[in-house]
């Protein structure tokens, strides 16, 4: 049985720095339709009354979870195949590139007033790049290393990458405290194995079926739309 309200992505692109992406978002995409899967068996054969099981709340945690990780390798992917063309042909990332470099050559210090906001000059970072043949791939390399560094675990996380490709979040979603929330439950999953100490027997948080597929049809949703907002990108450097 299909995922529920879930088209098969079957977005295509010929650009060739987004194949990879493609790959990974449809690879996620099958992991999630196939717990989906196993979560209705186990429902038919115990023909589907009563409250879920612990095999099939697992089952609807891994949905998310398999998600959330294509959401993370996807945009992992896309920052190392296409923002550095992204940034030579957008200006709108080309500027926040800028705003990256001044804040990495501006190391804030410690000693601040009420006045004025005092800085100490990155002079190991300035000799690199001043010392290197191609000194924009010094800093290219920085930002990409440091936007790949962590997993995507927050809202603000993922509006600071889309940031870096000029990406607008209305191109990403809809609703940002949707967007909080489901970081919130994959995080507690994550970090947490969903346990709820608070609860008298130190059971584990109980998820709903409605929920948990709307949290995943959604991180899907923002995976596929990354792609195409990247996608489009690159195809507008090709027309210049």
């Amino acid at each position: 049985m299909p995922f529920p309200d879930l088209d098969e992505i079957t977005f295509s692109s010929t650009s060739p720095q987004i194949q990879n992406s493609l790959i990974i978002l449809r690879n996620a995409s099958k992991s999630v339709q196939a717990f989906y899967d196993l979560y209705k068996e186990s429902r038919r054969l115990r023909k589907g009354g009563g409250a879920t099981t612990d095999k099939e709340q697992d089952l609807l945690r891994a949905m998310l979870l398999f998600a959330s990780a294509g959401l993370d390798a996807v945009v992992k992917q896309l920052i190392k195949d296409c923002l550095r063309d992204v940034i030579s042909d957008d200006l709108g990332a080309a500027k926040q590139f800028e705003i990256f470099m001044e804040r990495k050559l501006l190391k804030g210090s410690s000693e601040l007033d009420e006045i004025s906001t005092k800085y100490v000059l990155n002079i190991k970072l300035l000799a690199k790049i001043v010392s290197n043949r191609e000194p924009i791939e010094i800093g290219l390399d920085s930002l990409i290393n440091d936007l790949t560094g962590d997993s995507l675990q927050s809202a603000d996380q993922l509006l600071r990458v889309a940031s870096q490709f000029a990406i607008m979040p209305k191109d990403l979603f809809s609703h940002i405290e949707l967007v909080k929330e489901i970081f919130k439950v994959r995080n507690q999953i994550t970090h947490e194995m969903d346990i709820n100490l608070d609860s008298p027997n130190r059971s584990r948080r109980a998820r709903g079926q409605k929920d948990m597929i709307e949290y995943t049809k959604e991180v899907l949703f923002i995976t596929e739309n990354f792609v195409k907002a990247v996608e489009k990108k690159i195809n507008n450097s090709i027309k210049k």
